[in-house]
């Protein structure tokens, strides 16, 4: 006997209740696009500039309660004393998605930010124009410390996806050195940033793009959606980047100085997206470091080499894996002093690591025979140099060895790069590199 489907009637009835439940929705859609930009205006204004110790302005902010789209124009954040801001913002655009009740967690579509500008001032050694607001941060994180989180509890859930950075300015004054550094047309692109599987469209690929003083600087990603795991990937490759120009913008005091460093990659950064699996971040590839020169903070040498070369690297990020193939290691040099107080030059480095972000030391060393208070002297050091492992000599310390002495597979290919283990150097060979794979 065949199934028959009952006959639906479409009584006024009904109709009242459908007409009143469409009704109640647009009203409820209503007064979210009028109130959530109001609610959103207070707390940036208000609470966010509270949280700073900065004045925050906003444009208009709008909401669209059917995609979730929040819009906001013309943020900025003030700077005291000066009619440049610290940050501003010509658009903010974030679209946030449904399933973020699905999954109980939160999941954005979509992230634009337009024009960002950034002005960083250095003021001392040791200032910036942002340092008030990083002390008052860390000063509330201290007051209100976090709940540690439990040994299973694994990473917070959350899924950002189409991520892009358009037009964004970074400028940098340097009042200590006087350069003036300077990064514009700065554009990245980034598809996703997830810790649980989530599937959404992407359509951003990886990309990163800026000028540096007016040199380009320009990152490219490949996509392959027909994959058997469709990805996407960025590769970053460039050789003898000098981080010293950098490194003295380091807002906190360190004990020693980086005279020259040449940093290679020969890196992949990898966006997988599995069917029944979480996506995935992997960053593989090689790493070098060469002219290796490190100094304490009166000039003297504390360790240097001719290259570090790290291969067939692998990182995972989220899940919170590293692997590393293989270390090599070319003329390590390491310069160890005592004085005449017992100390060596090494454990005034680690004291003063210890002290970073802490309060000063309630003692100070003793002061050196005839050295007048305040003149920064040192004691009176014996001075070893220990070289690739041979017995140390005293005397002055060695410079670091010349590129001749030893030259690594870096400069001859493609920049090397791996494992965590620390390499020893062959005294007998100081031509070759001292070598030590990694367990996987």
């Amino acid at each position: 006997m065949p199934l028959r489907m009952p006959k639906f009637r479409f009584t006024r009835r009904l109709g009242k209740i459908l007409l009143g439940v469409v009704a109640t929705a647009l009203i409820l859609c209503g007064i979210a696009a009028w109130q959530v930009p109001k609610v959103l205006h207070n707390v940036l204004t208000q609470d966010v500039a509270k949280m700073l110790g900065r004045d925050v302005a906003v444009g208009k902010i709008t909401f669209n309660p059917f995609t979730l789209t929040v819009r906001a124009r013309d943020l900025a954040v003030a700077q005291p004393g000066s009619q440049t801001p610290l940050l501003t913002a010509a658009e903010v655009d974030v679209s946030a998605a449904w399933t973020s009740l699905f999954w109980f967690a939160p999941v954005v579509d979509r992230f634009t930010l337009r024009s960002p500008t950034l002005s960083i001032v250095r003021e001392d050694v040791t200032r910036f124009n942002f340092s008030d607001v990083q002390q008052r941060v860390a000063e509330m994180t201290a007051a209100n410390p976090d709940e540690p989180p439990k040994p299973d509890e694994g990473l917070p859930r959350f899924s950002l996806n189409n991520m892009v950075i358009e037009g964004g300015v970074v400028t940098l004054d340097d009042k200590v050195t006087g350069r003036k550094q300077v990064i514009d047309e700065l554009a990245v692109g980034v598809p996703f940033i997830s810790t649980f599987g989530y599937a959404t469209d992407i359509d951003v690929q990886p990309r990163l793009h800026l000028r540096i003083n007016g040199s380009p600087f320009d990152l490219t990603g490949v996509a392959r959606p027909f994959d058997k795991v469709p990805s996407s990937t960025l590769r970053v490759a460039f050789t003898g980047l000098q981080l010293e120009k950098w490194a003295d913008v380091w807002p906190m005091p360190l004990p020693f100085k980086l005279e020259r460093a040449l940093l290679d990659s020969n890196l992949q950064i990898v966006f997988e997206q599995p069917k029944d699996a979480p996506p995935k971040i992997r960053v593989v590839g090689d790493l070098g470091l060469r002219q290796f020169d490190l100094r304490d903070n009166a000039g003297e040498s504390l360790a240097a080499w001719s290259a570090l070369t790290i291969n067939r690297l692998e990182i995972e990020p989220i899940a919170r894996q590293v692997y590393v193939g293989d270390v090599g290691l070319w003329a390590p040099q390491v310069y160890a002093r005592r004085y005449s107080n017992q100390r060596l030059n090494w454990q005034d480095v680690a004291d003063k690591l210890k002290q970073l972000g802490g309060p000063a030391p309630a003692t100070r060393p003793a002061a050196t025979p005839g050295a007048k208070p305040g003149s920064g002297a040192k004691p009176p050091a014996a001075t070893a140099s220990v070289d690739a492992g041979a017995p140390a000599k005293p005397g002055a310390a060695k410079p670091a060895a010349p590129d001749s002495a030893a030259k690594p597979a870096a400069e001859k290919g493609a920049p090397a790069a791996s494992p965590a283990a620390v390499a020893k150097a062959n005294p007998a060979q100081a031509a070759k590199p001292a070598t030590a794979p990694a367990a996987g």
